[in-house]
């Protein structure tokens, strides 16, 4: 259960007064009577070209990282979930340098912020399908204490790809499988999303 106190939208200004989407962001109580702190994305495309486009994505993550910091200066042991479509890999700049994640696989977990699908980086397996190649461009991240034991509110090192068949149609051009979408350009086919869903578990320690 989640019983929302607080919430806001964080806007993110490109150059030029160029905008983008909002962060949203929610705070609220999760039985029993702990904190939880929700900020949900979608970064910038890569539309001109990863690389090209990266700067984007970085300004997006630096609006969320200043609003973390705020929140670790008042509060370090915050519980904080980061979660959406950030449209890059969990290695790329706007991550690894401006969120400064690291893999959940980690041994030793801190007060950083983890990504749980670090471990689908290069493996042929994830929520979006380019060219032929699943990636994971979506992430659910997660602050340390809710890996290492210090909050009583845990989370599953890893998050899971829910891949069930009626949410794939068949991949005529590159074989396989890829998302049943919605629209396919502007010619609605009546499916679900060009991405798959993620999940991670979350679960209470007792003391």
């Amino acid at each position: 259960s989640f019983r929302l106190l607080h919430n806001a939208f964080f806007p993110v200004r490109l150059k030029s007064g160029e905008t983008t989407r909002d962060i949203l962001y929610c705070e609220g109580i999760s039985a029993p009577n702990d904190t939880l702190h929700v900020f949900v994305c979608h970064f910038p495309s890569m539309s001109g070209g990863e690389a090209e486009s990266e700067w984007k994505r970085e300004k997006a993550a630096l609006v969320v990282k200043n609003r973390v910091d705020t929140l670790l200066k008042y509060s370090p042991n915050t519980a904080l979930l980061i979660l959406g479509d950030l449209n890059g890999k969990a290695n790329r700049p706007a991550q690894a340098f401006v969120l400064r994640t690291l893999s959940s696989d980690s041994r030793q977990i801190e007060t950083a912020l983890y990504n749980t699908g670090y471990y689908l980086l290069h493996r042929n397996k994830g929520s979006y399908k380019y060219k032929g190649q699943w990636q994971t461009i979506d992430h659910i991240l997660v602050s340390g204490n809710l890996l290492n034991g210090q909050c009583r509110l845990q989370a599953g090192r890893c998050l899971q790809v829910f891949a069930p068949l009626f949410l794939l149609e068949e991949d005529k051009t590159y074989y396989g499988y890829k998302p049943f979408r919605t629209y396919s350009g502007p010619r609605y086919v009546g499916g679900y999303s060009d991405h798959l869903p993620l999940y991670l578990d979350l679960f209470f320690r007792k003391f």
